[in-house]
């Protein structure tokens, strides 16, 4: 795991003038530790720091649907029909384009709003299938063939070299410098570091930034 302190570069603004990365493979361990980080340096009351927060959002509404196979099998559907007819439904799918002379438009095909965010509309939808054994249409509701589950979790998760990367950000104050705010979180980090009893970071000075490995 590493976290990184640093401002961005000069030259068009990019993003937040002060940047905290924590770098890692174990999700987990990065919300619980970024969270410990941004409220370690919301308690210490830099100067300038307009106010932290963090890239990640958690407790996003989250719908499972879980399929049973058994009854999937007993009306011989296949879970990727199921997975499929859900999707379309939700997403859309192209079946064809419309040529209007030298421009192409997709058609997609899919629910109406109205149906499309009413879980039970969807649930009540009927996939239409042949039987491979009679040669026969066959409508089943996903009903019968699957049930719901409301739940939570967090919004994407970025990557760069490879790392899961949560970021913890802020603007700063008129009338206050981002190098001094950032040498200051630096100088924290290392305190944190110390009491946390974590590895001690490596200071690189050609790109000025703080980074901690392998805890």
């Amino acid at each position: 795991m590493e976290i990184v302190v640093d401002k961005n570069a000069d030259g068009p603004p990019s993003g937040k003038p002060v940047n905290l990365e924590v770098r890692g493979e174990n999700i987990d361990s990065l919300i619980v530790l970024s969270e410990t980080i941004r409220s370690y340096i919301k308690n210490l009351d830099i100067a300038g720091i307009e106010e932290l927060k963090a890239d990640i959002q958690l407790g996003k509404p989250e719908l499972l649907i879980h399929i049973d196979r058994e009854a999937a099998r007993r009306y011989e559907l296949s879970t990727y029909s199921i997975a499929s007819a859900l999707r379309t439904s939700v997403f859309g799918k192209e079946i064809s384009k419309f040529k209007d002379g030298e421009d192409e438009y997709p058609i997609v095909v899919k629910l109406d709003d109205k149906y499309r965010n009413n879980v039970e509309g969807l649930l009540n939808q009927k996939i239409t299938f042949r039987n491979p054994a009679n040669g026969q249409l066959v409508q089943v509701p996903v009903s019968a063939v699957a049930d719901i589950e409301y739940s939570s979790t967090y919004s994407s998760i970025k990557r760069k070299d490879k790392n899961r990367v949560l970021t913890i950000y802020s603007n700063v104050l008129d009338g206050y410098n981002a190098n001094e705010i950032v040498a200051q979180l630096k100088e924290k980090c290392w305190i944190f570091l110390c009491r946390m009893g974590l590895p001690m970071p490596l200071q690189d000075n050609r790109n000025s930034r703080l980074k901690i490995w392998d805890f």
